[in-house]
């Protein structure tokens, strides 16, 4: 009786020992005031000017970055620039809406040719205000062979 009460522990504890292991291939995730966000899905696209659109949605939160080029570089965020970062938080038909154009700041930096590779990878950071002159700050912004078209 001692043996098969010992087996049944020890065949526990190995089911309980199992460990979740969740691949973030491709990802785009950040921190929003502290929080973390993560986006459910997202897509890159070129428009018509050559400019390269990365875009990300959570259940509540879109985050839209725009860089004047698609070459691999730091493009930096502000005023009358063509380098732009928007986040919009839409709770309840509550929809708050943050840009660098209006005096925010901030990075997008693109590490890999998306002629090379048909994927971005970098990083973002900014500050961005809206109309009521409110601030949310983006960290720790990450992009992961987030595939174009996607």
């Amino acid at each position: 009786m001692k043996k098969i009460i010992l087996l049944l522990i020890i065949t526990f504890s190995f089911f309980s020992c199992t460990q979740e292991v969740e691949f973030n291939n491709p990802s785009m995730q950040g921190v929003v005031d502290e929080l973390d966000w993560k986006a459910l899905d997202y897509t890159v696209t070129v428009d018509a000017n050559q400019r390269l659109v990365i875009e990300g949605h959570s259940q509540f939160e879109t985050i839209v970055l725009k860089t004047s080029s698609i070459n691999p570089g730091t493009y930096i965020l502000g005023l009358n620039n063509l380098n732009t970062a928007t986040y919009t938080l839409s709770i309840d038909g509550n929809v708050k809406t943050y840009t660098t154009e209006n005096n925010g700041n901030g990075s997008i930096y693109i590490e890999n040719s998306l002629a090379n590779t048909g994927q971005i990878t970098g990083t973002f950071k900014f500050n961005a205000i809206n109309n009521l002159g409110e601030t949310v700050t983006i960290s720790k912004g990450i992009l992961y062979k987030v595939p174009i078209g996607q």
